[in-house]
């Protein structure tokens, strides 16, 4: 990996100084405004640095001075300190260079950073392959999936007792159970707290449903109430208009003659239909 950042950052300065690349034909880089890079391990006696404060210390001067358009190598971000805030350290880190426009490339060994990735847009997951047959890398970067760190292979390789090796592997195991045990807990916590508030809102749908059902009951009384008195307004109407109904045909009678007796009888007719068509709501 840091093979890989050192070969970046190398083939873009040459670039920029207009030199021909080692590459494939076709192959092309952008002109960078600034090339920053913290690789290596740069601790100090002297200096009172620590593996991880020495790296803090160059990334805090890369987040001072990066713009848009720069290019940043981080070899191991957030190691050399507790592997929990080393990761969401190294999050945050690549948050805010994502936000000032850099272009990044990071190496890592912490799988929270290849979960982080895998699951950013913009961010991309690549390893070195590593042959297990011969026990030696072979110096191909594959882009799309994060790779292993291989290190009992490769501590084995390198001469470590083959019974250490073997126990490494046993404990290896058993830390992944552990995990494993540990992510079902946290699972089991979230949904008894989902269960929790599910339960919350079921009372609280209950309790409402309550009060809409005596809602309801108090509209529909109400409702009965006004039909009623909007029917009883109307045969009171109706009878009203009956009674002028009468008069009407009282005053009618008085106004025609015997000779317009048929013509007297039609309006009457007329007069009585009307009434009689009143309508009363129900």
């Amino acid at each position: 990996k840091t093979v890989s950042l050192k070969t970046l950052g190398l083939l873009s300065l040459m670039n920029q100084c207009g030199l021909f690349i080692p590459a494939d034909h076709g192959s092309m880089l952008p002109i960078f405004h600034n090339i920053f890079a913290d690789i290596g391990d740069e601790q100090s006696i002297e200096a009172s640095l620590s593996t991880f404060s020495a790296h803090m210390t160059q990334v805090i001067s890369i987040i001072k001075h990066c713009g848009p358009d720069d290019l940043v190598l981080l070899d191991e971000l957030g190691s050399g300190t507790d592997p929990e805030e080393g990761s969401a350290l190294a999050v945050s880190i690549l948050e805010f260079f994502r936000k000032k426009g850099a272009l990044m490339m990071v190496s890592t060994h912490y799988n929270e950073l290849k979960n982080y990735a895998y699951h950013t847009e913009g961010i991309e997951n690549g390893h070195v392959e590593f042959d297990e047959r011969t026990l030696k890398p072979t110096y191909r970067l594959h882009i799309g999936v994060a790779g292993s760190s291989h290190a009992l292979s490769i501590a084995a390789r390198l001469g470590l007792p083959k019974d250490i090796v073997t126990r490494a592997a046993e404990y290896k195991s058993q830390f992944e159970m552990e995990e494993v045990l540990s992510d079902l807990n946290e699972q089991l916590r979230k949904a008894s707290e989902r269960e929790r508030a599910l339960k919350k809102e079921l009372d609280e749908t209950r309790r409402m449903r309550g009060q809409l059902e005596k809602e309801k009951k108090q509209f529909n009384e109400k409702r009965k109430q006004i039909l009623a008195k909007a029917q009883a307004d109307a045969e009171a109407m109706k009878r009203s208009l009956r009674v002028e109904g009468e008069a009407i045909i009282k005053q009618l009678k008085s106004q025609f003659s015997e000779t317009n007796k048929d013509k007297r009888q039609s309006a009457i007719n007329a007069a009585r239909k009307g009434i009689s068509n009143v309508h009363v709501p129900e």
